[in-house]
């Protein structure tokens, strides 16, 4: 049966995303916590403390939590605006530190233990070379449009968020900021992303939520990213070319009407695919690897078209 003990971590959210539940923490749990307060917040709790056992640490966790919330309401407080504690792209940026002595067995049916090791991408030491997109995530590496974590991983799976998506598609696009400043309340000026960001806004390509927030660290969909993806490809003179066959999905009345036009565009331009049942599942989240591929391809028109100028 696997285990695991005296482990260290420099990141406290991606120990509580992978072993959370053996903790008491679920992931829901701890996605909706992450929407309210920021996920460095909710880590300093675990700032160079160790634990006995697994009830220590669901108990520092939950007394964290009563303490942001206490915070957050009280008239000056502040809740933080989203999970962070990743760099654009993917960079990670480190975190609290932590050790727990106590041995925790893994039930043996949650653990996936692969059979054998697999030869990994130069650079990443958790990209199999037969992955999927691990050619598109290595020439974006190349280019630094995507960033490994302080690991040495790139996580092909883990959900990207709203804030590395649009640092990815400004740096493949090489997209200007039109002099324009647009701040969100949940984007400070000296955040990772912020610049990013702001050039993104003042070309109109993101407009955030009505209360004036970004929302940086939440889960992108795949209805979303394309919208973006479409007005990024306009703001940089890229005239995709369609089929002008409109593809229907199984769940085609699923895809938000502010969505529709761009997400048939870009599937009859190429950029994405629908599912393999038929669908395109508009509302579900998107994996780094699944972007990783769709803005190779936008940074591979964007060569194109400098090439038929010159």
């Amino acid at each position: 049966m696997p285990s695991f003990s005296d482990i260290k971590v420099t990141d406290a959210d991606g120990l509580i995303r992978k072993y959370g539940k053996y903790f008491g923490i679920s992931e829901s749990q701890y996605s909706e916590d992450c929407d309210a307060y920021d996920a460095v917040e909710i880590g300093k709790a675990f700032k160079n403390k160790t634990f006995d056992n697994t009830e220590e640490i669901k108990a520092c966790y939950d007394n964290r939590i009563d303490e942001l919330k206490e915070n957050a309401e009280k008239p000056n407080g502040s809740s933080g605006g989203g999970f962070g504690g990743s760099s654009g792209g993917g960079s990670g940026s480190g975190g609290p530190s932590f050790t727990v002595k106590q041995e925790i067995e893994i039930p043996e049916h949650q653990e996936t233990v692969k059979p054998e090791i697999q030869e990994t991408v130069e650079g990443f030491n958790d990209l199999p070379k037969e992955h999927w997109a691990a050619e598109y995530i290595n020439k974006l590496a190349d280019m630094h449009i995507i960033e490994g974590y302080e690991d040495g991983s790139v996580r092909p799976e883990e959900y990207i968020t709203r804030e590395q998506l649009v640092k990815m598609i400004v740096c493949a696009l090489d997209l200007q900021n039109n002099d324009i400043i647009v701040r969100f309340i949940d984007v400070p000026e000296s955040r990772w992303s912020g610049e990013y960001i702001t050039t993104a806004a003042s070309l109109g390509i993101i407009t955030g939520y009505g209360n004036g927030n970004f929302a940086p660290t939440q889960k992108i969909t795949r209805e979303d990213m394309v919208v973006i993806l479409k007005r990024s490809l306009e703001k940089a003179g890229i005239k995709v070319n369609n089929n002008s066959i409109v593809k229907e999905f199984s769940d085609s009345e699923l895809i938000s009407d502010y969505a529709a036009e761009s997400v048939f565009e870009m599937v009859s331009a190429g950029f994405i695919n629908g599912m393999g049942d038929n669908s395109f599942a508009p509302k579900e989240s998107v994996t780094r690897a699944q972007a990783a591929k769709i803005i190779y391809l936008a940074r591979e028109a964007k060569q194109e078209v400098a090439y038929e100028k010159n």
